[in-house]
């Protein structure tokens, strides 16, 4: 796999006319000629299991003529770009070792893989030159060496976020090998060695990132009472509370499907008759108690975040910002401007995805607009092991139909076909805490639908996002 993560062409044309026909024809030149031809070179000069970074190439062309120039365009910039590589190019000889590929800037998957890993625990995103955006498929190339033991133990005692996310967001298998050589390791000269022993010790489950926090500032506060012994008692006690919290709860009809199902009713109160504009004039309401409670959680550095683009494939989840409000209090999620727990919102933001998508496995570097959308804070860690019950799921689906019988030109379409069509669109995302964020959406031809969408799409504010968003879609 080759990643080109961007490329500028800039064309001097003789006259206007010329520089509209290039205009016009070179995005179609790239896709059906120039890619596949440079993916051929780009095979002859890949290492297996190694990843080659070139951090900026500029080329410039010589003059080419106006009749020829869609083929000629093509051939020097591939003939450019191959002169290049063949000069830079470190390995033509078979006998390379490793060390000789790593001078020459190569890096070997499995290194690579760990950087992308602990890249993610970090931020919760995967680096746009990854050659998966898969968490679990990158951790499956890592060697659990000692080297990565070591690294991964320095990832959490400098960052505890990066802790509370591998616990939620890596698969169990690949967690409890890692577990497992931690505790081999010794780390007795880390000063967050004795939380991180009593984590990998400890046999508790927890079931949202609100109990890890505490239970990690309760290790922090209390690290004498830690020991290993006081386990089974500690176990017991956190299992007698975590029951009594979920009792608690009984009321509010989310112990189970069951309760679920007498509570809620089968439509969702967004009927035929009743005018979405509405909804969209609640959207744009901001709670300031809201905002205040969502940032109590855990934040990280997010320099990073603010100052490069994100590329994401559910930019047409913002189609659907008018109907979330009622969506989330028909859920029972949200009520009285809050929502009912930290959880609700974590399962707001599932939510999301789930409408966009229609699957039930969710990876948190995918959820990016979805944190946004939601007034989640987008550094902070997502539970993505909740389920959606089937109540959710017909909930959502409802909501789909519902959407579809608004817009006039899509009524006889499917839920799928709005899926595929509309909502699982690539976009770029330009994120912003202090000016409102933009999302640019990938056009197609079928746009021209948006026309006929009845309510806007071009700047929107949910009523749990601190700024508008900037949407910029046909």
């Amino acid at each position: 796999m080759h990643l080109l993560q961007k490329h500028i062409i800039d064309v001097r044309c003789s006259s206007q006319l010329f520089g509209k026909e290039i205009q016009n024809s070179l995005s179609d030149i790239l896709e059906k000629d120039f890619y596949p031809k440079l993916e051929l070179i780009l095979d002859q000069y890949s290492i297996k299991n190694y990843e080659w970074e070139i951090e900026n190439l500029s080329i410039d062309l010589p003059e080419i003529s106006q009749k020829e120039w869609k083929k000629e365009l093509v051939n020097q910039i591939l003939f450019k770009i191959e002169e290049y590589l063949k000069d830079h190019f470190p390995v033509l000889e078979l006998k390379k070792n490793k060390e000789d590929l790593e001078d020459f800037g190569f890096e070997s998957q499995t290194k690579f893989a760990e950087k992308l890993f602990f890249e993610f625990l970090k931020t919760g995103i995967i680096a746009e030159n990854s050659y998966s955006k898969n968490i679990d498929k990158i951790a499956e190339a890592i060697d659990i060496s000692e080297h990565f033991i070591e690294g991964i133990v320095t990832v959490f005692n400098e960052n505890k976020t990066a802790l509370i996310r591998f616990y939620f967001n890596s698969k169990d298998s690949f967690k409890e090998k890692v577990s497992s050589e931690i505790l081999k390791i010794s780390t007795s000269k880390q000063s967050f060695s004795q939380v991180l022993e009593a984590f990998f010790n400890s046999k508790i489950k927890f079931s949202s990132v609100e109990e890890l926090e505490n239970w990690l500032e309760n290790q922090s506060i209390f690290p004498d009472n830690k020991d290993l012994q006081s386990k089974d008692n500690e176990q017991d006690h956190f299992n007698e509370n975590y029951q009594n919290r979920k009792l608690s709860k009984s009321d509010k009809a989310l112990l189970n499907e069951e309760d679920l199902n007498k509570t809620y009713d089968k439509e969702l109160s967004i009927k035929k008759g009743e005018n979405p504009e509405r909804e969209i004039e609640n959207s744009v309401n901001f709670n300031e108690v809201n905002d205040q409670n969502i940032h109590e959680n855990l934040k990280t550095n997010t320099s990073e975040l603010q100052t490069s683009s994100l590329y994401i494939d559910n930019a047409g989840l913002v189609i659907l910002h008018p109907f979330l409000l009622n969506l989330f209090q028909k859920l029972d999620l949200y009520k009285d401007e809050v929502w009912i727990d930290k959880e609700s919102q974590h399962k707001a933001v599932l939510l999301t995805q789930y409408l966009v998508t229609g699957q039930e496995v969710f990876f948190e570097n995918e959820l990016i607009l979805n944190k946004l959308i939601c007034g989640f804070p987008i550094e902070s860690v997502i539970n993505t092991k909740q389920k959606i019950s089937k109540e959710e799921k017909e909930i959502c689906n409802d909501l789909l139909l519902v959407v579809l019988e608004y817009w006039s030109v899509m009524k006889n379409s499917s839920v799928e076909a709005l899926r595929e069509t509309f909502l699982q669109r690539a976009g770029k995302l330009s994120l912003s805490e202090t000016h409102p964020s933009e999302l640019w959406v990938e056009e197609k031809g079928v746009d021209v639908l948006l026309a006929s969408l009845p309510w806007g799409i071009g700047l929107l504010q949910t009523p749990w996002m601190n700024n508008f968003l900037h949407c910029y879609w046909n």
